[in-house]
């Protein structure tokens, strides 16, 4: 910097402040800092991001954490939509450095910090881990955000407010899936979901009960199946098929699946028992997975769009970086209905 400050008639610090985006700050003409950033240009000036965090105490650069079981399952090429992979891919679209790391729920229970972590390499860390273990992930995140300050859960949550996380409205989802069905004719429901009852479905399925008692000043009938692991495709079955133990083989108006991929299950099972959908009962997911625009029957999904999610912790990262409030608490964004053949009667 000395030496483009002598080429270009200013001073080293003017040099620091132009190369370091502060010109209008201290009052340097338009002028100059071109002259200085085309010196600066012309002589294969770079600026060292090393000697930069040194200074700083800054490095720029964001940690995407994600789940090394799915990214096993990815790498095998049998994983769905890895979101972690998504927000690397935006965050480097837009000029940002990224590390990403991936942590076993073992690390988690063990508490093994990451490395990108406890190295003081990442200054800013995107958790995008399913915990299998919610207690354990909970506890996980709750500790990482201690230690190493912006920390961000995305597309879960756990139980914890103080815990920065950005998802879904769940209780929100729910409230609209019943609206949805109520509005559509439908006075007797069902609702599925894994046997493990994970928090974010639970607060979905939860929502969904309240409304729909309000709605029908409590006369709806809603039967609650928990059943099957909810890494199986069949998940979903196992929970339709004790749906229908507990209302005695007859079908509801509709059932809410609590996300997609058990909606799917139980769709397969339904049409395999000889059941039409919806003419028999509807049909209807949250989360938008893969696989419900070409199920069999396509799914009504309450959508719930990567890029939304993806956008909102880029501009939580612009926020921080520019040193401006920050949330301390979750984060949750609405989502899309997208309306198909599992509730459209003819």
């Amino acid at each position: 910097m000395k030496e483009i400050g002598r080429l270009a008639g200013v001073s080293q610090s003017a040099v620091s402040m132009i190369i370091n985006g502060k010109a209008k700050q201290f009052n340097i003409s338009d002028e100059t800092a071109q002259r200085v950033l085309r010196i600066a240009g012309e002589n294969g000036f770079r600026p060292n991001h090393i000697a930069r965090s040194m200074r700083t105490g800054r490095t720029g650069i964001v940690g995407i954490i994600t789940s090394a079981e799915l990214m096993q399952q990815t790498s095998e090429n049998h994983g769905d939509n890895n979101l972690a992979m998504q927000l690397q891919s935006k965050f480097l679209l837009d000029g940002s450095r990224v590390m990403l790391e991936a942590v076993s729920m073992e690390d988690c229970r063990n508490m093994k910090m990451p490395e990108i972590a406890s190295s003081g390499l990442a200054e800013f860390i995107i958790v995008s881990q399913n915990f299998s273990d919610e207690k354990a992930g909970g506890e996980y995140i709750s500790k990482l955000q201690e230690l190493f300050g912006k920390v961000v859960l995305v597309d879960d949550v756990v139980d914890n407010e103080n815990v920065i996380s950005v998802s879904v409205d769940n209780r929100a989802a729910g409230e609209r899936c019943a609206e949805y069905l109520w509005e559509k004719g439908c006075r007797s429901f069902g609702v599925i979901t894994c046997g493990e009852k994970r928090l974010a479905h639970m607060l979905r399925i939860n929502a969904f009960q309240k409304r729909i008692a309000e709605l029908s000043g409590g006369g709806a009938q809603v039967h609650c199946a928990c059943a099957g692991n909810r890494w199986k495709i069949d998940c979903g079955g196992a929970a339709v098929s004790e749906l229908l133990k507990i209302s005695g083989g007859k079908l509801p108006d509709a059932i809410l699946g609590s996300n997609d991929f058990f909606a799917y299950g139980a769709e397969v099972e339904l049409l395999k028992r000889g059941f039409c959908i919806p003419q028999d009962t509807m049909l209807i997911g949250i989360g938008e997975w893969s696989m419900s625009a070409v199920a069999p029957v396509p799914l009504t999904t309450l959508s719930i769009d990567p890029g939304v999610i993806s956008d909102k912790l880029l501009s939580l990262w612009k926020t921080y970086r520019e040193g401006k409030m920050f949330p301390h608490g979750p984060v949750f964004f609405d989502g899309q209905f997208i309306e198909r053949e599992s509730t459209l009667k003819k």
